[in-house]
């Protein structure tokens, strides 16, 4: 089989790695179509979250191989690719540090910024899985105590909770003093997230405390985290929106930390994408690729965040620049001007680095 690589141009170093064993071909994520696929003949399509992978993309192309560099792959059909026999992967927790790394800027600015001790207060982490975990350790690290919400966890496999402590959802928004959401979006079946924290819930959190909000927007019921928070009874960090990217002005204006679902946006996360997508392809072409490059720019510059003060993470994480990004978001003042600059200010968002030594990655 001779390999033809159709690849969004904003996965960085694998086209090159890909080079060694078949032919490439790059193209902008939002401006794929199956014309394009056709005249490529490509038979493997390795895409970000602005490519919907779907059957108008796909119908009669030679396309039997689908990655997505992202964490989340709700842009595929997977029903669809099921049944076409296509094989499809993603880069589960390729994100997750980064996305850890913003939530605890925004804990450590939150309590700068209120001269709150933070050795006083609880964080309910609701989801523990590739974010959670990364951002549990660091939390504990700097004295925070942590509390964990993941049903499916304990009711499935238990064990891995390790030693927290888990609550039921009712209790866990009662005793935060910092509660965050890091779980998939779902809307049907037991385990079902939309909407998951609803009014009944929010109105329950402590007065005072700081909701952070990075996972899916449908997961947090957006018209009732912005009553709360123009309420003043607690401050919300946003950087995930109902209807991406026509997001009202209204929840952008109402949250205390507004981003352009930026979290994840670190160019270390799309090159641990890029060396997931990689792996996996090595094991289902049976072939070897030299991707020695790609793991060196991986862990290049990066600082053990359990060696460090709390004052150190935090002036690391200064460099992430979540508040001027915030401050040019909330600049957009109607819901027009907010859609039209969404995407623009997520291309266009700087080549950030994580801070830290992610500890646990590993293929």
């Amino acid at each position: 089989m001779k390999y033809r690589f159709l690849i969004d141009s904003n996965i960085p170093l694998l086209p090159e790695i890909l080079d060694q064993i078949g032919e490439v071909y790059k193209f902008e994520g939002r401006t794929l179509t199956n014309d394009i696929i056709r005249q490529s003949k490509a038979n493997i399509l390795l895409v970000r979250s602005t490519t919907q992978v779907n059957q108008k993309l796909l119908n009669g192309t030679n396309i039997r191989i689908v990655g997505t560099a992202t964490s989340g792959s709700e842009h595929l059909d997977k029903e669809y690719l099921s049944l076409q026999g296509i094989i499809y992967f993603d880069a589960i927790g390729s994100n997750a540090l980064s996305v850890a790394e913003y939530c605890m800027f925004c804990i450590l600015n939150w309590a700068e910024e209120n001269n709150i001790n933070l050795k006083n207060k609880i964080l309910g982490i609701i989801g523990y899985g590739n974010v959670g975990k990364r951002l549990a350790t660091m939390a504990k690290h700097i004295g925070i105590t942590v509390v964990i919400n993941d049903p499916p966890l304990f009711e499935n496999s238990p064990e891995r909770l390790l030693n927290e402590t888990h609550l039921e959802i009712n209790e866990i928004v009662q005793v935060s003093d910092i509660l965050t959401n890091h779980v998939p979006l779902t809307l049907s079946g037991k385990y079902k997230t939309y909407n998951l924290l609803d009014y009944n819930l929010l109105e329950k959190v402590k007065e005072g405390a700081l909701l952070l909000h990075t996972s899916r927007g449908s997961v947090v019921c957006e018209k009732s985290w912005v009553q709360i928070a123009n309420s003043g009874k607690i401050k919300v960090v946003a950087d995930v929106w109902m209807n991406e990217p026509n997001v009202s002005e209204t929840a952008v204006s109402a949250a205390y930390i507004s981003t352009p679902h930026i979290a994840g946006h670190s160019y270390d996360a799309k090159l641990r994408g890029s060396l997931m997508l990689a792996k996996e392809l090595e094991r289902i072409l049976q072939v070897k690729l030299d991707t020695s490059q790609l793991e060196i720019e991986c862990n290049s510059n990066k600082k053990d965040v359990t060696k460090l003060s709390k004052d150190e993470i935090y002036n690391l994480l200064k460099n992430k620049r979540i508040l001027e990004t915030c401050q040019e978001f909330k600049k957009l003042a109607s819901d027009k001007a907010i859609a039209n600059n969404f995407e623009k200010m997520r291309k266009e968002y700087p080549k950030i680095r994580e801070c830290f030594y992610d500890f646990l990655f590993n293929l």
